[in-house]
């Protein structure tokens, strides 16, 4: 028999996508982050101090340097007093030009600690082999090359104080503090563990390793190395911090929340720590407590954006959307770039109701970052709730190609081409949601609609009682009733006589709608959404006498 065509399953509410803004890039939609405050330090002067626009051959060519200084470890086994050969000695002075070249007067620079290792190897060999070429060739105390070089090796700072071993060890350690700001974090790393052989007791060496191997993902590595660093130094919080966020990554929550709280025992303006410790209560879902973590680091930080974020995340999460939006209002302020803000707020509009506004801030969103995941998917969401399937379909379809098992975007993207009387195509569409998901019961129940818009009534059949048990084992009551009741009409359709042409006509032709003061049978999230026994008059009197109790 035939049946009206009926409109697909909808989850009724625009799916809510407020996410945790992360500070580093993150490709997927709902993703969060802890905020990443790692930055090496310095032994020698702050980090803040370090001009660090330098050119990529620079950090090339100290890479030679490294490798050089390791070559000559293993040829001389160490840095003292040593026999260099002709060619050792022409190349420690080409590096020492470079040098002079790079720190020129200022006692600050990074490069200070190679440049005295340098200037001490040279002394040594010119000490041992300079005078007898004096002697042997009186000319040569006049020579300009070697006052030159004489003059060179007079610094500011008293070399005589480290010993060989301690002046190597910082010379290693400034090399592997600006690899590290190259991005060369693996030789960076080689550098920082030469100076743990030289010297093992300097916890700076082992916290900048620790960040090093952080973001080359080696976690448990840098977990070591934070526990190195905290055992020689107990009272840095920053370390606290940064271990927390390791643990965060490797799923440690509690020991994650447990290095968060030391952090901010130690330093209680610690604002980094407090919000850290929101994001974990916020992936927990103890909004009301991360708010207040939250409130903390906005209060220490009001002009930081990523808080405002997050806080308006948390409140939109608990349903507070007019707090929520006052926050992505104020980070947007801030950042007027910040393509997450837009976005966000754009979710909460969602929530109110507001969608052209939420379209816009959508829209604002993909303008500022074209890669923007999550907003086509909910402008998408958006405009198929105004009836707009055609765009709805264009913004699915962005969103697959960015994310190919996107499997609500074809669930979404099914429904919009069901409501355009493209059955085939909505069709193949759940196919691949359930494809991607074996276990996505609304794609079924789409899948089973548009079967019985094609007149698939055996297939469709087999989709709802797919969709029933799934339904069960996830405990979704609404959806168990809604699919009884797909069941109950097919089955009563299956027990009726074949209808006659004139009797088929009558069928295809919609009598009026159910009027206005009629009430839907659902509550909850279902409310208004879900079409019921009584929306479908469209239906042959059968039907009707079974819903109106008159039947079996």
């Amino acid at each position: 028999m035939e049946m009206t065509t009926q409109t697909p399953f909808d989850t009724s509410l625009i799916p809510k996508q407020i996410v945790l803004p992360p500070v580093l890039p993150d490709v997927t939609p709902n993703g969060s982050q802890l905020f990443e405050r790692s930055e090496p330090i310095q032994i020698r002067l702050s980090a803040s101090d370090v001009s660090m626009a330098y050119p990529e051959s620079a950090y090339q060519w100290l890479v030679n340097v490294l490798d050089g200084l390791i070559d000559f470890e293993k040829r001389h086994g160490h840095y003292g007093a040593v026999n260099l050969s002709e060619e050792e000695y022409q190349w420690l002075d080409d590096v020492l030009e470079e040098l002079i070249c790079s720190v020129g007067e200022n006692e600050n620079h990074p490069l200070v600690p190679l440049m005295e290792l340098i200037v001490r190897l040279i002394d040594g060999y010119e000490d041992a082999h300079v005078p007898e070429l004096r002697e042997q060739f009186p000319e040569l105390a006049e020579n300009s090359s070697i006052e030159t070089t004489s003059g060179r090796k007079q610094s500011n700072i008293d070399t005589s104080k480290l010993s060989e071993q301690e002046l190597a060890s910082h010379a290693f350690f400034c090399i592997g503090f600006l690899l590290y700001h190259g991005d060369q974090l693996e030789k960076a790393i080689f550098a920082y563990s030469k100076v743990i052989a030289l010297q093992s007791d300097l916890w700076e060496t082992f916290y900048n390793r620790a960040i090093a191997r952080k973001y080359l993902n080696q976690y448990r590595e840098a977990i070591s190395d934070f526990n190195k660093a905290i055992m020689l130094n107990p009272n840095f919080a920053d370390a606290y911090c940064d271990r927390g966020t390791v643990c965060f990554k490797l799923g440690q929550h509690n020991d994650a929340i447990t290095n968060f709280n030391k952090a901010v025992e130690l330093n209680p303006k610690f604002a980094e720590a407090y919000y850290n410790q929101g994001i974990i209560k916020f992936q927990a879902e103890e909004y009301t407590d991360a708010i207040a973590d939250f409130n903390m680091a906005v209060e220490l930080k009001p002009d930081f954006a990523e808080f405002y974020l997050s806080r308006g995340a948390a409140k939109g999460n608990s349903g507070e959307s007019e707090d929520a939006i006052a926050d992505f209002n104020k980070a947007i302020t801030l950042a007027p770039n910040n393509a997450k803000a837009y976005y966000n707020r754009g979710c909460a509009e969602n929530d109110l109701g507001d969608y052209q506004a939420a379209i816009a801030d959508f829209d604002k969103a993909i303008e500022l970052d074209p890669h923007h995941l999550g907003s086509y998917y909910n402008r998408g969401c958006t405009n198929g709730r105004l009836k707009n399937h055609n765009a709805a379909i264009a913004d699915f379809d962005k969103a697959i190609k960015l994310k190919p098992d996107f499997v609500e975007a074809y669930n979404y993207r099914g429904n919009s081409k069901q409501e355009l009387g493209q059955l085939d195509d909505a069709l193949a569409d759940y196919t691949e949601a359930i494809r991607l998901r074996s276990d996505y019961t609304e794609a079924y129940v789409n899948r089973g609609v548009a079967k019985v818009n094609l007149e698939q009534i055996d297939e469709a059949r087999s989709d709802f009682q797919i969709a029933l048990e799934l339904a069960e084992q996830q405990e979704n009551d609404n959806l168990k009733f809604f699919i009884e009741e797909w069941l109950q009409r097919l089955n009563v359709a299956g027990e009726e006589t074949t209808l006659d042409n004139n009797e088929k006509s009558v069928v295809k032709q919609a009598t009026p709608k159910q009027k206005n003061d009629k009430k839907p049978r659902r509550g909850g999230q279902w409310k208004g959404k879900v079409k019921i026994a009584e929306d479908f008059d469209e239906l042959p009197e059968s039907f009707m006498v079974f819903f109106r109790g008159e039947g079996e």
